[in-house]
């Protein structure tokens, strides 16, 4: 009779990882193996990643907090890395919508990354320093270049969390061509 047995723990490997807070400030970010895991290996194949001190809060932004991986065989041998996670608030990519024409609607759009309930959230927007609204996606109709500059959402949730982001609206008026005929008639 021959008995095999790995006793070759796997090797851990991890990389750092920058955590995004939800602008709710009622969403816990959760730290998934995968996100931390740099190609970890074993050499009868991995079983099972875990990840201990895996949630952050809005409490915990501007912070780097070390977690640790936890890499399992199908032997039950466990290895582990550590990895420092930086935690930030959300980043916000706004974007807009506008006609054609002169005098179409301009449609602004915060972009929250989802679940989103608009009851839980306040949302600030700012058009060069000044503010021009307090609702989630504004609509300005009446387009024109006066619409022009760097606008700003802020969007702000529970437990002091807020997220910002920027955009610069350049909108361009249509010009009427001058066609002039140079011949008097035409076949």
């Amino acid at each position: 009779m021959i008995e095999l047995r790995d006793v070759t723990s796997p090797i851990a490997i991890c990389k750092n990882f920058i955590a995004k807070i939800h602008p709710s400030g009622l969403i816990d970010y959760i730290v998934h193996p995968d996100s931390i895991n740099n190609n970890s290996t074993d050499n009868c194949g991995i079983d099972s990643m875990g990840v201990k001190n895996d949630r952050f809060t809005c409490a915990d932004v501007g912070n780097e907090k070390t977690v640790s991986l936890f890499v399992t065989d199908f032997y039950k041998n466990i290895s582990t890395c550590e990895v420092k996670i930086k935690i930030e608030q959300s980043i916000l990519e706004p974007y807009y919508t506008t006609g054609l024409c002169d005098g179409d609607t301009l449609k602004l759009f915060a972009n929250v990354p989802p679940p989103v309930d608009n009851n839980l959230l306040t949302y600030e927007w700012y058009k060069d320093n000044l503010p021009v609204s307090n609702e989630p996606n504004p609509i300005f109709p009446g387009t024109s270049t006066s619409f022009n500059g760097l606008y700003k959402v802020i969007v702000k949730g529970f437990n002091n969390c807020t997220a910002e982001g920027f955009m610069t609206i350049n909108i361009k008026p249509l010009t009427t061509p001058v066609i002039e005929n140079l011949k008097e008639g035409y076949c």
